[in-house]
């Protein structure tokens, strides 16, 4: 499977290059800096790990090529979202603000967890210092999972290379559950990249997700 990978060069980029390169289904076929250029990419898939400020030229570059499309791009504003549903008429899109198993595990749990405990949640999530948007889009991800009618307090941190760490409470009078989830390399993302490239390479136009991934129940 030949890869186009958008924002190459950033930390999630290069943790993509790497893994593809050590993977026998993938050839990387074009690295692309921050804004992509509107020339023929020869690609099955383009994968998109570059920022919030340049997902509408990505996007409009997918539906271009007409090539399916997988974005890990977090911050995004509700004028994406709309648009990343009008292309998904066009074209098979994959988008998650975290690929990895564990976060998918951690929403999965916590969904099941919110029907029992039905007072306040609270979530910390902590980030490297250079991070831009706050709270995380896995922060904002699990407190979406858990129900739009449910509080979930949010307290973000920003500090040192800390990867993405995650911690979801649950609290009543006579205890507490607490679940957790911190990435130790961003190969745990890449990793979940390249799966959902492998996945959606077989799909129709459409929205897909990491539910759809791991097989979950929505």
């Amino acid at each position: 499977m030949k890869l186009a990978i958008i924002g190459a060069f950033g930390k999630l980029g290069r943790a993509v290059q790497s893994l593809a390169a050590k993977t026998p289904s993938f050839e990387i076929n074009a690295l692309i800096g921050r804004l992509a250029p509107r020339e023929k990419i020869d690609c099955d898939i383009l994968i998109d790990a570059s920022s919030s400020a340049s997902f509408k030229e990505n996007i409009a570059l997918a539906l271009l090529l007409k090539k399916p499309f997988v974005s890990a791009v977090t911050g995004l504003s509700a004028s994406d979202f709309e648009l990343m549903g009008k292309a998904s008429k066009s074209i098979p899109i994959f988008y998650s603000a975290n690929f990895s198993l564990g976060v998918a595990l951690l929403n999965r749990f916590a969904k099941e967890a919110a029907v029992h405990f039905d007072e306040e949640v609270f979530l910390t999530e902590t980030h490297h210092a250079q991070k831009k948007d706050s709270p995380s889009g896995t922060a904002l991800l699990i407190a979406k999972n858990i129900g739009p009618s449910r509080k979930v307090n949010i307290q973000s941190f920003r500090v040192g290379n800390v990867i993405g760490e995650h911690s979801l409470f649950f609290q009543t009078k006579e205890e507490k559950l607490v679940l957790s989830h911190e990435a130790i390399s961003r190969d745990a993302f890449a990793r979940g990249i390249l799966r959902a490239s492998l996945f959606l390479s077989s799909k129709p136009p459409g929205q897909y997700s990491m539910d759809d991934l791991c097989k979950m129940s929505p």
